[in-house]
């Protein structure tokens, strides 16, 4: 009997206790809280994906590709022929390194061999929105054994061109364009023309070799 009457008492004292301190708990209310409101952003030295989709892993006839010929984040190609080989360029907005640049010889089957943003002083990304930001739709051109992408940096300096004698790299720092406002631009070197498009038209503007080269 005595045992029981001393587990008994344990027993209440441990309720009582548990009883004191989830009430002490409850008691405080969230003033005794400090919550900072300050918004935590994920930082990422690098960030890479790859596919793994069941339709890659079959084997196609020897006259069958598959279209997108680049599946995947790669959109606005654009594509400039020299000789037999094509090499082709696409949007990465606020990514880096930027402007990837493609080697084929029958436009199916692609090789990245670089990037064209491969610096980070070339163009400052940082801060930037991944999605609405940074460089979109660029254009490749060759002419006389040089390389040229025209482009447009959302948010980080406005259209601009860099240049390459090997389109593997390295390419130039940007030569800036401020008087060719407007976005999405193209070359056209048979007269050494710029064109711009805006919401409402589309213009020609003629551009120097001294602003490009």
């Amino acid at each position: 009997m005595f045992h029981r009457r001393k587990l008994v008492k344990a027993a209440c004292m441990f309720l009582l206790l548990n009883t004191g301190l989830l009430a002490a708990c409850n008691s405080s209310s969230p003033s005794h809280i400090k919550v900072s409101e300050e918004i935590v952003k994920a930082r990422f030295l690098w960030f890479e994906y790859s596919g793994d989709d069941d339709e890659f892993k079959t084997a196609l006839a020897k006259d069958e590709f598959r279209n997108p010929i680049l599946a995947g984040y790669h959109p606005d190609p654009s594509i400039v022929r020299v000789g037999d080989d094509y090499y082709l360029v696409n949007s990465t907005f606020g990514f880096y390194p930027g402007i990837p640049i493609f080697h084929s010889r029958d436009l199916v089957n692609w090789t990245q061999i670089g990037n064209v943003i491969h610096r980070s002083e070339q163009l400052d990304f940082d801060g930037l929105h991944l999605g609405y930001n940074g460089v979109y739709a660029p254009a490749i051109e060759h002419r006389n054994g040089i390389f040229y992408v025209i482009n447009t940096c959302i948010g980080c300096g406005g259209n601009f061109v860099v240049t390459a004698s090997d389109p593997a790299g390295p390419w130039s720092d940007p030569i800036w364009m401020p008087h060719l406002g407007g976005i999405d631009p193209s070359l056209f070197f048979e007269y050494l023309l710029s064109w711009r498009h805006s919401p409402c038209s589309t213009r020609i503007v003629e551009t120097t070799s001294t602003s490009i080269e």
